[in-house]
């Protein structure tokens, strides 16, 4: 499936910067995307597909990314982060943001402004949700996205120790644009 190759693209690229994603699973777990493909919450960025003299065989997807408007429990579990919204989660549920998780884009396609066009999309679907901000998390040594996240105005919001249900600690760098 192109969409786990592009996922598995995003793996190579973190590798190549010196990022160990620990354990045998990688994130996101075809559970985990599974469950986004269901809920809606996954989304594709496509190009048109030739296969000779201009003619058109389909779409070829090469980013993926996830927008969850309901936010992401770990961040209410999480600490150090100096969040622009509230933080916690407010009590009815209702996150006055939306997560941004899993930004890959195919080798092929990178440095063409196809991370830009991703966070503008994830932008307008969290708007279009009623939110008022949009918050990631990156790994501490993945500068290309922390890179993309300022250019396009994110704010950096500390580095945060997020927590499993299980009590397993992982830190990551945390971001969030507010409009």
């Amino acid at each position: 499936m192109r969409f786990q190759e592009v996922l598995e693209d995003g793996h190579e690229a973190l590798a190549a910067l010196g990022i160990e994603e620990k354990g045998s699973k990688k994130y996101p777990s075809e559970r985990r995307v599974m469950r986004a493909i269901d809920w809606g919450t996954a989304h594709v960025v496509t190009v048109p597909e030739r296969s000779g003299e201009e003619e058109a065989a389909g779409e070829r997807i090469i980013g993926v990314f996830a927008v969850d408007p309901r936010g992401d429990e770990a961040y209410g579990r999480s600490s150090g982060a100096d969040w622009l919204t509230e933080s916690p989660d407010p009590p009815d549920g209702e996150a006055s943001y939306a997560a941004l998780h899993w930004v890959c884009v195919a080798s092929e396609a990178r440095r063409r402004g196809v991370g830009m066009f991703i966070l503008g999309e994830a932008e307008r679907l969290a708007k279009a949700a009623g939110k008022r901000s949009l918050r990631c998390d990156v790994y501490e040594g993945n500068g290309p996205m922390r890179a993309l996240l300022m250019e396009y105005g994110f704010s950096s919001c500390g580095t945060i120790a997020l927590r499993d249900r299980l009590g397993r600690e992982r830190r990551r760098d945390a971001f969030e644009r507010l409009w």
